[in-house]
């Protein structure tokens, strides 16, 4: 039944003056059964009584849900009513008469006045039964003759099994309202502020048509609200960018599909925070590996991206919507638009071919003419041979790239490709050129590539690492790691002359939100010379005691059992703890007792 056919219902049923039944408009929640009926009333000029019955449980609410429609507050002209009851009471309009309170009940005259046109919204989120509902209605439809419109998604109806059933003895005549997105979106665009976001959109507005009919809710909710954030991301992106229409379509489809996944609850924030969440395992199909379990998060994934097959829901392989930027912009609410414009280029979707790296363009390698690969085939090889190729998170993904187009090529096979990395590690660690790890406390921060949920990710692209890929990572963290332990004397040595000489920037090597070099996650004291670490803080203690008493807190924070991570620090915690009093006690045994109490007050954890 179309839209049309509706209106064309309804209008003949608002033209009886005893139909006898009710009518039901039947629609998804967010169809615009609300808007649709308020705009038809509107247009005939005609004053019926508007009735939400959202959380109505007793026959005591139904009746002030009616009162509550009638709105007599807002027809009184004596101002403020709480404070002037007195006046209110006898000077209020209900339903256009004048009404006294000191002489009438309300709820009465409200249930006695009311005009012949009755809107009934929200019947499937009544408290009440379907029963006991239907027979408060039906009193306004066989006994005071009126006109009764419902408004309901009968298939989220909480009590359906008995609506269906009894809906015969009340509901003369049902009708189903779809949504109207093309009306809609005139409203939207009125209301957005006018930008190249809004201009952008308003050109693609089939895309926003096909994204919202393969959703399949009907929702009119869901996708405007997503139409006007996309149209919030679309601002902030340069001209140049704009210029990749192939990828702001891809970008278009994939944010109107996630955002309204998310605000309607078919993805929740930790399927958008997990790592990669999808479906496919792209490099498993290609090199024949065998793919780990879905997990339940995948599977919802897995049914989404089949609704949306143009879209590219699955960060899986470097998506045209980063992952990092769907957290901000659909869990957060908010991303600024250097993050927005930032996140976007580094998928390099943004970004001529010519301009991206070598490794990302071997990923997509079959996109590529014949000589252009050619070229790009003879820079890797050069890169490898004159030991350039030393990022560890690069030198994984080349070699998964490879691994995929020797699945396709006969001039390579996976064997030959892990025993050329093998033996091109190994020179880069007789060359001392692969880098030290990182102090930070997760995996992407440490190694430059991160090896979650069982992939390997760098800069946005994901693999599932067989066997042989899982030696290589394997080896390359074990050296980073060993390069990271021969470093830590000297970067012991450094704190401890830090602390003496600027325990400003002591501190902020240990404050979470530092940039660059940050222990906040890692254990470092223990590399520290604990007796020249307490004569600093001994010093402090009697320079300032402000500096000594934040240098304590933060040191005493670090032992806290909580902290695993730092557990190889808190041995040396308590040597420090002892080394303090034993120097205090050699200058004064009064200054030892003033630092057991320094002691106990701010090096004792939370």
């Amino acid at each position: 039944m179309s839209n049309e056919t509706v209106k064309a219902v309804v209008e003949a049923y608002l033209k009886q003056k005893d139909p006898g039944y009710a009518l039901l408009i039947d629609a998804p929640w967010g169809a615009g059964k609300t808007h649709f009926i308020r705009q038809f009333i509107d247009e005939e000029h005609r004053d019926p009584l508007y009735v939400t019955l959202y959380d109505v449980h007793s026959v005591e609410t139904f009746d002030w849900a009616l009162v509550r429609a009638a709105k007599p507050w807002t027809e009184s002209k004596t101002g403020q009513w709480a404070t002037r009851a007195k006046e209110f009471a006898s000077g209020i309009k209900v339903l256009g008469f004048g009404v006294d309170l000191n002489k009438m009940n309300l709820t009465e005259f409200v249930l006695t006045n009311l005009p012949n046109t009755l809107i009934f919204d929200d019947i499937e989120r009544c408290g009440l039964s379907h029963k006991q509902l239907s027979g408060l209605i039906n009193r306004f439809v066989e006994h005071q003759k009126k006109r009764v419109i419902l408004l309901a998604n009968s298939e989220k109806h909480a009590d359906k099994d008995s609506f269906d059933k009894g809906r015969e003895k009340l509901i003369g005549q049902t009708v189903t309202l779809k949504a109207d997105l093309d009306a809609a979106l005139i409203g939207v665009w009125a209301k957005v502020p006018d930008g190249q976001g809004k201009t952008v959109l308003q050109t693609h507005q089939h895309l926003i048509k096909e994204t919202f009919d393969e959703a399949g809710h009907q929702n009119l909710r869901l996708i405007l609200r997503a139409v006007r954030d996309c149209t919030v991301m679309l601002d902030a992106l340069t001209k140049e960018m704009l210029g990749f229409e192939e990828a702001v379509d891809r970008l278009i489809r994939t944010h109107l599909a996630l955002h309204m996944a998310y605000h309607g609850g078919e993805l929740g924030k930790e399927e958008l925070e997990t790592p990669n969440p999808g479906w496919g395992h792209v490099i498993a199909k290609h090199t024949g590996a065998e793919p780990p379990p879905k997990s339940k998060h995948e599977l919802r994934f897995e049914a989404l991206t089949k609704k949306h097959p143009a879209a590219e829901l699955d960060t899986y392989q470097n998506s045209v919507f980063p992952k990092a930027l769907r957290k901000q912009l659909l869990v957060g609410g908010y991303a600024k638009p250097n993050f927005i414009r930032a996140r976007l280029m580094k998928t390099n979707h943004f970004t001529p071919s010519a301009q991206r790296p070598d490794w990302v363009r071997l990923w997509s390698w079959d996109e590529e003419s014949v000589d252009d690969l050619k070229e790009l085939l003879k820079r890797i090889e050069g890169s490898i041979q004159s030991h350039k190729l030393v990022e560890p998170g690069e030198i994984l993904q080349v070699y998964a790239a490879l691994n995929w187009y020797g699945k396709y090529s006969e001039s390579i096979t996976h064997k030959e490709n892990t025993r050329r990395f093998y033996d091109h590690i190994n020179a880069l660690i007789e060359k001392d050129l692969i880098r030290k790890r990182s102090p930070h406390g997760r995996d992407r921060n440490q190694y430059g590539f991160s090896w979650e949920a069982g992939r390997i990710s760098f800069d946005g692209y994901t693999f599932d690492p067989d066997h042989r890929a899982k030696l290589l990572a394997k080896k390359l963290r074990g050296v980073m790691d060993a390069a990271y332990e021969r470093e830590l004397p000297r970067m012991g040595g450094e704190l401890v002359y830090d602390l003496q000489h600027d325990p400003g920037k002591f501190q902020g090597f240990f404050e979470y939100q530092t940039s660059g070099l940050n222990f906040s996650e890692a254990p470092i004291l223990q590399a520290c010379d604990v007796q020249a670490f307490a004569t600093a803080l001994l010093d402090w203690h009697e320079k300032d005691k402000g500096i000594a008493q934040h240098i304590a807190k933060t040191v005493g924070k670090r032992s806290a059992g909580i902290r695993q991570e730092l557990a190889l620090e808190h041995p040396w915690i308590d040597k420090l703890k002892t080394e303090l009093i034993t120097q205090a006690a050699a200058k004064h045994p009064l200054l030892a007792a003033q630092v057991r109490l320094f002691i106990a007050r701010h090096m004792t954890p939370d």
